[in-house]
């Protein structure tokens, strides 16, 4: 129902991580924290839109017969590392000098302390993802429900990155830095994966009756053909044309704003956000597994179709993203 494979050969591009600190180490500050986020996000954009990406971290990348370079870097004015002095010694400037005047800058914006207004140095992102972790395993004991710490950490990591991504990388990011601050997880994050939880279960919850023989086998949509018109509600429709055809052209226009130069990451971010609103309204609007009525099962195949690919949607943001879904809510 939704072309969600791209359709363009794959072409070289070199993703360079402009940093100079170890990726993933225990002391990352918050600011290189985001910029590690957007270069993986970036990555996985541009693999998804059909490129053929290498990484280069650190030294400037030799250069590649006429494929695009991308570097990822907090400084909008600086030379990146390396490219002073790329001349021969005759003050002619060299092919590689350049080719690094021709990179696209993807800057990323500090992280700054909402109480003080200033880039934040102080506190990690293993930290705050720590704090976030603390938080939600508290509010599961005071729900009485389970939490285990590995659920809460993968919850965790996704609400940080989420909350550093939301703001377009090109603005800078405020973090609640303070004693007690950043507990708060960021709720589009965790909404997202829970609906995702639930969109799962409820698709589960029909094979297990197909399997019991209380619905028949799903029909394909060859055989459905305009029976698609029993798709009736508001809802539906919405998911249908704001969310599930919009996709592919989305990610695509994330993709190519990257290579110019101007992220657009926080799209996908809001993007996500609006599409786990729309599916949570239907889900406590509709009932879908309705009982096992030769009459209904028409209207019962054309909305598993529908979720089904509202949850290929949910699947890929969650992949583009690195965020680690949930298997149950």
């Amino acid at each position: 129902m939704v072309p969600l494979l791209p359709s363009n050969l794959a072409m070289p591009v070199t993703l360079h991580l402009d940093l100079n600190l170890p990726p993933g180490g225990p002391d990352v500050t918050l600011t290189a924290e985001r910029q590690l986020i957007a270069r993986d996000v970036t990555d996985r954009l541009l693999r998804w839109a059909g490129y053929d990406v290498t990484h280069s971290d650190g030294d400037f990348p030799p250069a590649s017969d006429g494929a695009p370079l991308v570097c990822v870097t907090t400084h909008p004015r600086l030379p990146l590392s390396g490219e002073r002095g790329e001349g021969d010694g005759s003050g002619v400037q060299t092919e590689r000098g350049e080719e690094k005047r021709r990179a696209a800058r993807l800057v990323v914006e500090p992280v700054v302390s909402a109480e003080t207004g200033r880039k934040e140095l102080e506190l990690t992102a293993a930290e705050l993802r720590r704090r976030r972790c603390a938080a939600l395993l508290s509010a599961g004991r005071s729900r009485e429900r389970g939490c285990s710490p590995e659920r809460a950490a993968r919850l965790a990591a996704a609400s940080v990155a989420h909350q550093l991504l939301q703001v377009s990388v090109g603005s800078p990011c405020r973090v609640a830095t303070g004693p007690g601050g950043g507990e708060r997880p960021a709720d589009g994050a965790l909404f997202a994966l829970y609906n995702g939880a639930r969109l799962r279960a409820l698709l589960a919850g029909f094979e297990e009756r197909v399997a019991a023989g209380e619905y028949p086998p799903l029909l394909s949509v060859a055989q459905l053909g305009h029976k698609f018109s029993a798709l009736s509600t508001e809802d539906e429709w919405e998911l249908v044309w704001r969310h599930l055809l919009p996709f592919p052209g989305l990610v695509q226009a994330c993709a190519e704003a990257s290579l110019a130069g101007r992220p657009a990451l926080h799209r996908l971010c809001s993007g996500l956000e609006a599409l786990s609103h729309t599916f949570s309204r239907y889900y406590s609007r509709t009932h879908v597994l309705t009982p096992p009525l030769e009459h209904l099962m028409d209207t019962l195949h054309v909305r598993i179709h529908l979720l089904k690919a509202a949850q290929t949607v949910f699947d890929t943001y969650f992949e583009l993203l690195g965020y680690e879904p949930l298997e149950r809510m």
